[in-house]
């Protein structure tokens, strides 16, 4: 294959290219058309493969191999993907099971296309469209665009017409638009904004994931009335706000609410399509961005001031958009995740835009019936809000997380809090807030670096382990350090790097105890009670020096020098955890990527993230070489050809270093 194209990934690309290594099923993107008519399939085909064919982002594959920045790579030419099956005579053909091989198929990031059609004939003139793509290379302004010309073109070949469309924008022009920006003007703006805020918003009712199961979708739907669409639209005009500015302080309201405080930050999905660049409206590729979004009320200010006032702040932080989401978290005073619910608000109507195409072509094209898309994001809660004549919100959680009747209750929430704003904009903040009923606060929540924790539901977790008996999780206070150390008593014996890798799958990293200690039995008090005392000084005991603790052998010296150079810090000890010394998702892939060429290994990302500090990754690393499990296999997956063509390249292309 010929290489066309090479730059860097865009900020929210970077983070998408980290949670593909962590899992493969994340940002996976389906959507499937009811289409009804004759079909001329020779003539589908042709229009996908001029699609691809017109479009680089269609064309494009990634490389991390090369240099310490990963890369992506537009080729000139790739096998279609395109795919016909008649199943109109198979009885046993299931169309959802199909959809689900599918999803599990997902796609290479290193090599071939991103993106593939499937028609499959279900009766006559009954068509089932299967689009899958990565959302790595497109998003959903770039998905009406793509699907209006594929049928525009279909339309064009079956009536024997020609194209009138125009050369494509080369997505290029964006990236190196992009790479022009000042990140570190943008990096202070992020610090200011996000000056002093110190507590994680989250939603509660944390659920421990069942383990080895995958990620289930659940779903709930409101219809915003008639009424209140009215009541909304003269709102936002009169205060020169936006629906989207609207909903999003609902939200903060309701954050608010459940996390006791004035002071909230969730992320937001921008649009990242510029007016500085021409044509960008016309651009296919990734281009959105999730940020933080920081409301902090005052309760004596009419809801109607906020809402002007956050309609301010946005306006004026829209040129610092365009920088990764690891890079904001970085200058926050969180170490962890700064934000685990976000909000979408959805301008880019496909379906409308499409059905009114097909409606204007001839009689004997293609009809739409139904549109069913699906797509699953890094986030465990996202709020959907779609726009039009009737907007509807959609509450999208992980079932594994969050329990129907919970999000039910969030539903319910959020539609109590913006009826009473469309009824008195100028009620207080204090008024909202104090109508809605109290949240329920658990004996055993404590706030850790900014997190609440339910210290029960770490146990509980510990406890659904087969081989564990009984667990019990304590805050250590010393130093004012607090850290949380678990204590279990099991049916056999188990390393920390079995209950970490465990632990890593049930829930994010900020809950998970800085040791796992297994005890035969829990020292007990006179009065029958566990002597929680004592178990603090064991974990003491056998964290003691662990601040700076030097390498041990010759493996981890080798990993601490590699976290050196990732991390441009000089003093790292082998018990620190990556994240809280100034490592973020980007700087893990490329201290992976380093470890495996110095080492000549195959470490996977996804084991970097399980295992946080260089004692228990150096142990990790060293069990598996031990086994064979870390050869160099995956490498053979990405074309040698890419990689030569693109080190050449790269030699003479002085944009990118």
């Amino acid at each position: 294959m010929k290489i066309k194209d090479i730059y860097p990934l865009t900020p929210l690309q970077e983070g998408i290219f980290f949670h593909w290594h962590v899992s493969k099923n994340v940002y996976f993107e389906q959507s499937s058309y009811e289409v009804s008519g004759e079909l001329k399939v020779e003539l589908l085909h042709k229009a996908f493969d001029f699609i691809v064919s017109r479009h680089d982002a269609l064309r494009t594959c990634f490389n991390n191999t090369i240099g310490n920045d990963i890369l992506q790579v537009v080729v000139e030419s790739i096998p279609s993907g395109f795919t016909y099956q008649d199943e109109s005579a198979n009885e046993i053909f299931s169309l959802e099971n199909f959809k689900k091989a599918d999803k599990k198929r997902g796609f290479n990031l290193y090599k071939g296309s991103q993106i593939r059609l499937t028609v499959l004939k279900l009766g006559e003139n009954t068509f089932e469209f299967i689009w899958s793509h990565h959302h790595i290379i497109l998003d959903g302004w770039s998905i009406g665009i793509l699907i209006n010309e594929f049928f525009y073109v279909y339309r064009c070949l079956l009536e024997n017409k020609p194209f009138t469309l125009s050369p494509p924008p080369s997505y290029s022009e964006y990236i190196k638009w992009l790479m022009k920006l000042d990140k570190e003007n943008m990096a202070s703006y992020w610090e200011q904004y996000l000056s002093g805020f110190n507590a994680h918003t989250g939603l509660p009712h944390f659920n421990p994931e069942n383990q080895n199961s995958e990620k289930t979708e659940g779903e709930i739907f409101h219809k915003i009335s008639e009424k209140n669409k009215k009541a909304l639209t003269a709102l936002c005009q009169k205060n020169g706000i936006t629906e989207n500015i609207f909903m999003q302080t609902v939200w903060a309201i309701v954050l608010a609410k459940y996390n006791n405080t004035d002071d909230v930050v969730f992320g937001s999905v921008v649009s990242g399509r510029s007016s500085e660049i021409d044509r960008i409206e016309e651009m296919l590729g990734l281009f959105i961005n999730t940020i933080p979004v920081r409301i902090k009320f005052d309760s004596k200010k009419a809801i109607k001031d906020i809402l002007i006032e956050n309609q301010k702040a946005y306006i004026n932080g829209i040129s610092n958009h365009y920088i990764q989401l690891a890079e904001i978290q970085s200058k926050s005073n969180l170490t962890h995740q700064l934000f685990d619910t976000i909000m979408v608000y959805e301008n880019y109507p496909i379906q409308e835009n499409l059905i009114n195409e097909l409606d204007n072509s001839s009689q004997d094209a293609l009809k739409i019936m139904a549109v069913k898309t699906y797509e699953q994001s890094n986030y465990d809660f996202v709020i959907m809000v779609l726009p039009g004549n009737d907007t509807v919100i959609r509450f999208v959680y992980n079932a594994q997380k969050y329990d129907h009747d919970f999000i039910a209750e969030i539903k319910n929430l959020f539609e109590r809090i913006y009826s009473k704003i469309l009824k008195n904009p100028d009620s207080l903040f204090f008024e909202i807030k104090e109508v809605l009923d109290p949240v329920e606060k658990k004996d055993s929540e404590i706030k850790l670096q900014g997190y609440r924790i339910q210290l029960s539901e770490i146990e509980n977790a510990l406890q659904q382990y087969k081989k564990i008996k009984s667990a019990i999780v304590l805050v250590d206070d010393k130093d004012n350090q607090g850290k949380l150390f678990a204590f279990y008593t099991s049916h056999e014996k188990l390393t920390e790097k079995q209950v970490r890798a465990y632990l890593v799958k049930k829930m994010p990293s900020y809950m998970i105890p800085s040791k796992l200690i297994g005890v035969e039995e829990f020292p007990i008090l006179s009065n029958g009670k566990i002597n929680k005392e004592a178990l603090i000084t064991l974990a003491q005991e056998t964290t003691k020096n662990s601040a700076y603790s030097l390498p041990r052998n010759e493996l981890e010296a080798k990993i601490l020098s590699i976290w050196k150079i990732i991390l441009q810090k000089e003093v790292i000890g082998i018990q620190d955890n990556f994240f809280e010394i100034g490592g973020n998702s980007i700087s893990l892939m490329k201290m992976v990527a380093l470890i495996n060429k110095e080492l000549n290994i195959n470490l996977k990302v996804l084991n970097a993230y399980q295992f946080t500090n260089i004692e228990t990754l150096t142990s990790h690393i060293k069990e598996d070489i031990e086994h064979g499990l870390e050869k160099v296999d995956e490498k053979n997956t990405k074309s040698v050809d890419i990689v030569n063509q693109t080190m050449s390249i790269l030699k003479n292309k002085q944009t990118i270093s």
